[in-house]
């Protein structure tokens, strides 16, 4: 009975070892499992917890989320966890605060859900045609996005106060730039805006502490207040001779505008209505007939294959980008769970050796 107990006794250990090697293992094998669901009517979305990509994939537009619609994006019980969106080709749209970094509350309240700023990287597809408004609110990590020529409409607060996001350039086929789509987006230095948009929309690029140089383009007829209020180091405007209106404010406080130069002459620029709040506009040299070189054209995104591939011999997997790559980084929670289990394992095997070693020399 006592050879029996010193046996067992000398095995605990190994007992104990092989149990804790369990209890941290499961949690990092249940973590591969996906978190899944729709997100549209024939839109699936698919979260890989290891590489922090959230994929959207499917045909047509996606769902909306909000106050107004009184619910929460179905991924927003990990969107702290959110690295990079990858929405596939074949989706349309892009839903009302689908990726905010803030989440706006069924009571119509707009509070910080204290979450981490993880969204760094977003892939769009040619199919694009609309971006939902607050869709990136307060995103600041994004650096850069590509928005796809075949895009119409950016909605209100789309971009605000996305801080970390350069350079930008807009589509000629957008028509639509809602209310502070890009509001405080301060590292912008130079935008230009398309023919395409009758009304620079109020507020849309407010506050942008990086922008010197905008360029409005022939077809846009009004440009709303606080459009580019608060942009203090905008130094250059380029206006087209089809603007009709510059409203209050829409160059307010553009205290380094030194140059404004105009497509029409000065009669024509004698019939544009400017509204109160633009004396940086009224205060700066404004130079008439001024030729407008016409944009280069919009990079296009070229077709993009977003299927999800198998799994390589490095155990990555992959999605196949020709406009933007997806990214094959180092997946090091897997590396880290399996080079643990393999540790554990040895000492495992190692206890077992000397116990046996051990019971013998008993013997």
């Amino acid at each position: 009975m006592k050879r029996l107990f010193e046996k067992l006794t000398a095995i605990f250990p190994a007992i104990m070892v092989f149990a804790v090697s369990l209890s941290v293992l499961t949690p990092a094998l249940n973590a591969q499992a996906a978190t899944n669901g729709t997100c549209g009517q024939n839109l699936t979305w698919e979260f890989d917890s290891y590489t922090g990509t959230l994929t959207v994939s499917g045909t047509g537009e996606m769902d909306k989320w909000g106050a107004e619609y009184q619910t929460f994006s179905p991924w927003n019980d990990v969107r702290d966890q959110i690295k990079k969106v990858v929405i596939s080709e074949g989706v349309t749209s892009i839903g009302d605060w689908a990726f905010s970094n803030y989440v706006e509350d069924p009571n119509n309240d707009l509070f910080d859900g204290d979450v981490a700023d993880s969204l760094k990287e977003v892939v769009l597809p040619t199919t694009l045609t609309k971006i939902g408004s607050g869709a990136f609110y307060c995103c600041n990590s994004i650096s850069q996005i590509n928005l796809p020529h075949g895009l119409e409409y950016i909605g209100d607060n789309s971009f605000y106060f996305c801080t970390g996001l350069s350079p930008v350039s807009i589509p000629e086929t957008v028509t639509y730039i809602g209310s502070s789509a890009f509001y405080f987006t301060s590292n912008i230095d130079e935008i230009t805006i398309p023919g395409s948009v009758s009304t620079v929309s109020a507020g849309a690029f407010s506050q942008l502490s990086g922008l010197s140089r905008v360029t409005i383009c022939d077809g846009v007829g009004i440009i709303d207040e606080m459009a580019f209020g608060g942009c203090y180091n905008l130094k250059s405007v380029i206006l087209p001779s089809s603007i009709s209106e510059i409203k209050s404010g829409a160059f307010y406080y553009n205290e380094s505008l030194s140059d404004v130069y105009y497509a029409g002459s000065e009669e024509e620029w004698s019939r544009v209505v400017i509204g109160g709040g633009n004396e940086s506009l009224d205060n700066a040299v404004i130079h008439f007939n001024y030729v407008i070189e016409k944009p280069e054209p919009t990079t296009t995104c070229e077709p993009v294959n977003n299927e999800i591939q198998d799994y390589d011999s490095g155990g990555e997997e992959s999605v196949t980008q020709n406009s933007t790559s997806f990214d094959n980084s180092v997946d090091y929670n897997r590396i880290t769970a399996f080079a643990l289990c393999g540790i554990l394992a040895l000492l495992l095997i190692l206890i077992i050796l000397l116990v046996i070693i051990f019971i013998k020399k008993r013997k």
